[in-house]
């Protein structure tokens, strides 16, 4: 009688499991799941997103996979505490130097230059661990990150999306030294997005890694004079849809009640003449 063979090894399954149990129990959905531990490639190469499902009904609540009964509702937090506040640099460094101080081990150093890209810019945590040396070149006053945007189609011919971090901003250059340890064909964040995510919680007081894209967003919102502006701003650095974009802008109280606001200006100036 035909046995069919397993997709993983006894060892790589249980690695399996120890990965995907966070990213189970903090709401995400299966195609995200793939996509943190990526599904596809390496010792994971043979699965596919419906895989989770699989999985999860083979080690179930026992080992922490619970059945859920709903996905997460709309316009709700996909982490259990979320973080609404933005974070000053100087906490960020605070935070930084006093969890990750500066010194020669390849682990830490390798810790700060990933933190500090996820603060001066919007990228998601695959867009910074797919990177690769070539990736990253320093032209003029800036440190450009050629890349594909997450989320986003592209055609067969289409051509990467750079992103362009001035060098002058604080810490840039821990990054630029960092990159410049490695051949064209390495990738200088070589981590799992698992360990990403626990070196976010246990570097900045419980947050995760998204954290720093919502902070990017929110701060680039807050410090806006037009809101027109900072929307054709946001849509080029971020290259998300319009209607989040909008959302963000919406959420700020700085921009609210613009046009009442205008009116009472206009009524002010009128009465001082």
């Amino acid at each position: 009688m035909f046995k069919r063979m397993p997709l993983l090894s006894p060892e790589v399954e249980a690695q399996l499991k120890e990965d995907m149990r966070p990213l189970w129990v903090q709401g995400n959905t299966a195609r995200e799941i793939a996509e943190e531990l990526k599904f596809g490639e390496g010792s994971y190469a043979k699965l596919k997103p419906l895989h989770v499902w699989f999985y999860r009904a083979k080690w179930g609540s026992k080992d922490g996979f619970h059945r859920r009964k709903k996905g997460i509702p709309k316009g709700k937090p996909r982490y259990k505490v979320k973080f609404d506040e933005t974070m000053p640099f100087a906490e960020f460094k605070s935070l930084l130097n006093q969890n990750a101080p500066v010194c020669d081990d390849d682990e830490v150093m390798m810790k700060r230059a990933y933190f500090i890209l996820h603060y001066w810019t919007p990228l998601r945590k695959s867009e910074i661990l797919e990177r690769v040396r070539r990736d990253f070149k320093v032209k003029h006053e800036f440190l450009v990150i050629n890349l594909y945007r997450k989320k986003k189609h592209y055609g067969l011919n289409a051509k990467p999306e750079p992103y362009y971090l001035l060098l002058e901003l604080p810490l840039v250059d821990e990054v630029v030294e960092w990159i410049k340890k490695f051949k064209s064909n390495e990738h200088p964040f070589n981590i799992t997005p698992l360990k990403a995510w626990y070196w976010a919680k246990e570097t900045f007081d419980g947050r995760y890694p998204h954290f720093f894209r919502f902070d990017y967003i929110t701060k680039a919102v807050e410090n806006a004079e037009d809101a027109r502006t900072i929307l054709a701003e946001l849509l080029d650095d971020t290259r998300m849809d319009i209607t989040t974009v909008t959302g963000y802008v919406m959420a700020s109280p700085k921009h609210r009640a613009a046009i009442s606001r205008r009116e009472l200006k206009t009524l002010r100036e009128r009465a001082e003449r």
